[in-house]
This record gives C-alpha cells, structure tokens and sequence, in this order.
C-alpha cells in the first residue's frame, strides 16, 4: 500500500461525522459550483441543524434542492450569493439571504482575499488516480480558491465526476 492510500484511508468518514465536526454556528460553508455541487454532504446539514445557528451557505448556480433558502430554516441557514436564480430568489427578495455584487470572475480573488469568507468548502471530487490526485472535475472554477482559503474542506468523492487536467 502507498503512502497515499493509507493517508486516504485515515481521512475517510461517514456523512454524519464529516459535517458534525466541520461546522459551527456562524460558519460561511461554501458548496461546489453547479453540478459539482457535493448533495450528500449539503443534506447532511440538516442533521445538525438543531445544533447550528447562523450558518451561511454560499454558492451560485444551484442544480440540486436548495432547502436551506426555505423560510423554515431562517436562523439556522442563510444563502449568500452573487447570482440569485429561480431556487434561490426568494429567499434573497424576502431578507433572508443575501446577494453579494461582484462579477463571476472576481470570486477567486475575494476568496483569497477574505472579502467573501471560505470557513468551510464543501466540495465534490473524482475519486483518486493510481497517484492519489483527485480531481475538481466539472467545479474547477470558483470552488478550487475557496477550497484553498477554507479553514476546512471536507469533500465529497464522487465517482462519477469526470477527471478534468489543467
């Protein structure tokens, strides 16, 4: 076994741990882009939503159920977004998410430079090559310098991302 693999090994865990231990009240989790949204883990969330308060969810484009932009979760989850689409409208329009305005293209700086805060990213992966590398897939845009600027990063592995290089 290479170095990689038991390393990968160690750090592998269950839904239910993975988020317990990642978040806490006040974080901003930033999620995937798009369909590299990581789903289990973004359900997962409303398992500890009892023990959670203020937590912020950033993300773009959602193609996944956004039930944290639902009037139910107000105070335990907020959206932020610089793109308010259809499953996340109303929950800015109504107060109780919240739209940064900035260009898609500045985002990998306002990650790195705090102004958009990264505590924990959830991100979906491919699952490792025979080198261990694992790959951002189809979510390589934003993802990857929020990924790099959270305090945590917990990633879903996913095995049908694709393996994109670059």
């Amino acid at each position: 076994m290479t170095d990689w693999k038991k390393g990968y090994a160690e750090k592998k865990t269950d839904l239910k741990t993975a988020v317990g231990k990642s978040i806490k009240s006040g974080d901003q989790v930033v999620l995937g882009h798009c369909a590299g949204v990581p789903v289990e883990l973004t359900n997962e969330l409303k398992n500890h939503a009892s023990d959670l308060n203020d937590v912020r969810i950033f993300h773009m484009v959602p193609l996944h159920d956004c039930w944290y932009c639902a009037p139910e979760w107000e105070g335990t989850f907020r959206h932020t977004t610089i793109f308010a689409g259809g499953p996340t409208r109303a929950s800015v329009n109504e107060g109780r998410g919240d739209f940064i305005p900035c260009f898609f293209s500045e985002l990998p700086e306002r990650f790195r430079d705090g102004s958009i805060d990264s505590d924990v990213a959830f991100i979906s992966v491919s699952p490792p090559d025979e080198h261990g590398f694992m790959s951002y897939g189809i979510s390589v845009d934003y993802t990857k310098q929020a990924a790099e600027s959270a305090r945590v990063v917990v990633a879903e592995v996913n095995p049908k991302m694709p393996r994109t290089y670059g």
